[in-house]
């Protein structure tokens, strides 16, 4: 059998999301891991066992809020179609 590639997070994700500099984001963050369920740190990512652990619905409302803060709030790549010339 092969190892799990997945290695435990130097910094735990909860202390990347107490460095959130808008209150209002954080506390909505903070508020959704705690609805989530049974979780723990990943190297960039939420590990999760068992998909029966979590709750999708709050795993969808944080990818949402995740990729609108990108794609919003987040310059566009040197390159990219949507970075201003």
């Amino acid at each position: 059998m092969s190892e799990a590639t997945t290695r435990a997070a130097a910094v735990d994700p909860l202390d990347r999301v107490d460095g959130v500099g808008h209150p209002v984001r954080r506390a909505d963050a903070h508020a959704l891991r705690a609805r989530l369920g049974r979780h723990g740190p990943g190297a960039a990512c939420l590990s999760v066992n068992r998909p029966a652990d979590i709750d999708p619905g709050i795993l969808r409302q944080l990818v949402d809020t995740g990729y609108r803060h990108v794609m919003s709030d987040l310059p566009a790549p040197v390159g990219s179609p949507s970075h201003d010339h």
